[in-house]
């Protein structure tokens, strides 16, 4: 799912999964995070080890932030319903 999400954003996966904190580096972030909770069913310190052992709070947030943004982004939704249906895992 991490490459479908950076191919999809044109950033890396190393991007993602790395410190940097530029908006199209989270949006993705978010987007693993809003399939990864609701498709795999992953817990919030899973998807944190496979973003870059990141605190459990840290998903938490983002995946508010995903929230929100499937309600106010148009693309991000597209992109969340997107993998949804391909199973990209």
């Amino acid at each position: 799912m991490l490459s479908a999400v950076a191919d999809a954003a044109d950033v890396t996966v190393s991007m993602m999964i790395g410190p940097a904190l530029w908006p199209s580096v989270c949006w993705c972030r978010f987007a693993v995070v809003w399939v990864a909770r609701r498709r795999l069913r992953m817990s919030l310190p899973e998807i944190g080890r496979r973003l870059g052992d990141r605190h459990h709070t840290t998903i938490a947030n983002a995946e508010r932030r995903a929230c929100e943004l499937r309600q106010s982004d148009r693309a991000f939704e597209v992109l969340t319903d997107r993998l949804m249906e391909d199973g990209a895992a």
